[in-house]
């Protein structure tokens, strides 16, 4: 076993947080507050080029023309359709960002964490106070 289960105090209530940490196949972490329900998870995505070369730059190296592509182990043990998005939301999704308690994310990364239930739910009530307001739908 790569992990370790643990508790901590919960930022938020205070309560107990059951907690587990993996450094496999790369460091990530994850909890859930056995009193209020704040959790939280190690997100992973594949970053455009773009987005990596702006990193690169700030550690001035050169820019790279393409990402390279992923190992033959980690294509065999079906890790990219674990840890890599694929297609993901529309631009519009993707950029639109919510803060809470100090922390940004965006709607992308909320609905990736979230069940199809909790989904279900969050835009059930989205529609009815839309509907209340008058909006056209």
């Amino acid at each position: 076993m790569s992990g370790s289960s643990y508790d901590q105090d919960c930022p938020r209530c205070g309560g107990q947080m059951d907690c587990y940490s993996d450094h496999k196949p790369f460091d990530q972490t994850s909890g859930t507050c056995l009193e209020c329900g704040l959790s939280f998870q190690t997100e992973a995505w594949k970053a455009s080029l773009e987005a990596v070369n702006d990193v690169r730059q700030e550690h001035e190296m050169e820019p790279l023309t393409a990402l390279r592509e992923p190992t033959k182990a980690w294509l065999e043990a079906g890790l990219e359709s674990i840890y890599v998005r694929q297609g993901g939301l529309s631009p519009r999704l993707g950029n639109i960002q919510v803060e809470a308690y100090g922390q940004k994310k965006t709607a992308e990364a909320l609905l990736s964490m979230m069940t199809d239930e909790e989904v279900k739910g969050q835009l059930e009530s989205a529609l009815e106070v839309m509907l209340q307001e008058g909006r056209q739908i």
